[in-house]
């Protein structure tokens, strides 16, 4: 099985609980880019790996919410939000046909990060923002 697949699967085991565990967490991000981004002036914004359209509920604005995890998607039932299933390697959107793409921790789960960051950036016209984790796990000596 490949990360992309493991990653779906396991976000769609996860969906029913995701925005309690997660909302917080992803709130500290939400404010970051509201506050730095708050001059750029769009009618629509895309969040590649948006999941539950946490970002949409937060800034209340009409959002193109991009996953892969149908699971999610389905908790992102919002009159604001367009709900789009794919995978962030291949965006199915036109090159530079999105003033703003946003992307909150997703690019890390998929199988080729350089391959999504470089779709994210073929996608914007002229902003893109984009946070990734990175994850250690190793043996702590006491």
């Amino acid at each position: 099985m490949d990360r992309r697949e493991e990653m779906r699967i396991r976000y769609d085991h996860s969906s029913e609980v995701y925005d309690s565990r997660y909302f917080e967490t992803q709130l500290h991000k939400y404010e970051a880019f509201r506050n730095d981004f708050a001059q750029i002036d769009t009618p629509l914004l895309l969040d590649v790996g948006g999941g539950t359209a946490l970002l949409a509920r937060y800034l209340n604005l009409p959002i193109i919410n991009f996953d892969l995890s149908i699971g999610m998607l389905e908790k992102a039932r919002y009159s604001h939000v367009c709900n789009v299933a794919g995978d962030a390697e291949y965006l199915p959107f036109r090159s530079r046909s999105v003033k703003l793409v946003v992307s909150f921790s997703a690019v890390q789960n998929t199988n080729n990060p350089q391959r999504a960051v470089q779709e994210i950036l073929r996608v914007a016209r002229s902003h893109a923002i984009i946070t990734v984790l990175e994850r250690k796990i190793g043996k702590v000596e006491l």
